[in-house]
């Protein structure tokens, strides 16, 4: 019995026998939904932009189903080559055995071992088990080929399974279709992960607290805040006042809430100012820092003698993908003790 598989093509080794193309895919489907919720979990804790996971899969994919398996065939081929082919080898088929010959060298194999036959357009194939096989050159078989199929048909008692060869157009769409259906289902499974990561997680700062999407973190070193937090594309900062630290600010003395809010509009293109109650007023607008748009809402409350500031925004393109979150989130604010 041969000792190795001899494959006369690179990509033979995997995808030949269509039981390997099964395990092939199945795996790879496995490592979709192990992928997704993976990279999703890393770009929470490592805080990423999520632009990069889709590019990140597709680098991924493409890697996996089109460069494994050939490094894989390749590798095989090369180690078995010059072993192999680099004789001339020839195949003869006798009534009780299956000779194998080159100029130094002569060997037998029993029919009664092979459990499976192949056939494709250049080869034929004899599976003595899962791990070992002859791979034939058709041009290397000195009995008659078509004596070949029928004589081992009658010896192995098994029909010889013809191959037929995929056309490249075929073989390249049903390849883009797999990549396609495992970005997919990857995504599906980010998005199911992205869920469990995204309930709701409450931040307090003293008495100050604010109910968020868990992929915020807190930074202490962001510069002229008190408190601040960050996801992907939101940055929201807490700072507390004094009254005498508004009446410097405002360059007025006894400065009142109203006044502090309104200082908010001032220079900036304002969308809506709302009063919520006596203690709160929630301002929206838009400014612009470094030739860069930002959309921002603010909330300006007072409880007791402090004065609390809480402002989110990110860029104006995504005003529509956070403008409900962050009325959500301000509306969430709540103080130990107290009730704005």
């Amino acid at each position: 019995m041969p000792d190795k598989k001899l494959y006369r093509k690179a990509g033979d080794a995997l995808f030949h026998k269509t039981k390997s193309v099964r395990a092939f895919l199945i795996s790879g489907l496995i490592i979709c939904l192990v992928v997704g919720p993976l990279l999703t979990y890393i770009s929470y804790i490592n805080h990423f932009e999520d632009v990069f996971i889709v590019p990140t899969l597709g680098i991924i994919f493409i890697i996996y189903y089109f460069f494994a398996p050939s490094y894989m065939g390749k590798a095989l081929f090369k180690s078995q080559s010059k072993k192999n082919l680099a004789k001339e080898t020839t195949y003869s088929f006798t009534e009780n055995e299956i000779r194998v010959s080159t100029v130094d060298s002569s060997s037998v194999y029993n029919y009664s071992a092979i459990e499976e036959l192949y056939e494709t357009d250049e080869l034929i194939c004899l599976y003595f088990n899962k791990q070992s096989a002859f791979i034939i050159p058709k041009d290397r078989i000195e009995n008659p080929l078509c004596d070949v199929r029928m004589f081992l048909e009658s010896r192995v008692g098994k029909k010889v399974n013809y191959v037929k060869k995929v056309s490249t157009g075929k073989s390249i769409a049903k390849t883009f279709a797999v990549l396609a259906a495992s970005i997919v289902l990857t995504i599906l499974s980010a998005g199911v992960a992205d869920l469990v990561l995204e309930e709701p997680q409450t931040f307090s700062y003293k008495n100050y607290s604010i109910t968020l999407d868990n992929h915020f973190y807190e930074d202490g070193d962001f510069a002229n805040h008190s408190y601040t937090l960050f996801a992907s594309d939101v940055t929201m900062t807490v700072d507390d006042y004094s009254q005498k630290d508004i009446d410097y600010a405002l360059d007025k003395e006894n400065s009142s809430l109203e006044e502090l809010a309104k200082s908010y509009c001032e220079g900036n293109q304002v969308k809506n100012v709302k009063k919520i109650n006596h203690y709160t007023y929630d301002i929206t607008f838009y400014d612009n820092v470094d030739g860069i748009d930002y959309y921002n809402i603010v909330s300006v409350q007072q409880i007791e003698d402090i004065y609390w500031v809480t402002q989110i925004y990110c860029e104006k393109i995504l005003e529509n993908d956070y403008k409900d979150k962050f009325e959500d989130w301000i509306s969430s604010i709540n103080f130990k003790g107290n009730e704005a």
